[in-house]
């Protein structure tokens, strides 16, 4: 599957009829994708938000647990662009689209993939609180129990 078909993949990606939210309505040019980041979960389990200035951002999120439906070989697929039709309809998450103005929470523990659809501008930012303070913990001395 060459680059093209990938960014055509993800862009019209549907996640089920599950779906909490579901408000991209318009088809993109996988031209205009300009960068996307990995299928991941922010570090050590934190919580995000992201504030858009300017530019629009596709959201992919799936809850915890989601993510174990598109392990291959004991690992997590770079781009959901890759995975199959009948892998990605069995998820349930959310895809948004995030216009310039517009903060989005991504709560702990929340895999996603983000495509910016024109140039952006954002601010995001990773923390922990009590809440998730030990989930955090846990994950950073797992991640340094592997690195050494």
């Amino acid at each position: 599957m060459d680059s093209a078909d990938r960014v055509a993949r993800f862009e019209k990606l549907q996640l089920g009829e599950k779906l909490p939210v579901t408000v991209l309505t318009e088809e993109c040019d996988p031209k205009e994708i300009y960068r996307r980041t990995p299928f991941h979960c922010d570090v050590f389990g934190s919580y995000s938000w992201s504030a858009n200035i300017a530019g629009r951002k596709l959201w992919i999120l799936l809850p915890p647990g989601q993510e174990k439906k598109l392990l291959c070989r004991n690992r997590l697929p770079w781009d959901l662009g890759e995975c199959s039709s009948e892998t990605l309809s069995s998820l349930s998450g959310i895809r948004l689209l995030q216009e310039p103005g517009d903060v989005l929470f991504v709560p702990s523990g929340w895999h996603h993939q983000v495509a910016n659809l024109e140039a952006c501008i954002s601010i995001n930012h990773n923390w922990f609180n009590a809440c998730n303070a030990r989930h955090c913990h846990d994950r950073f001395h797992y991640c340094w129990r592997t690195a050494v």
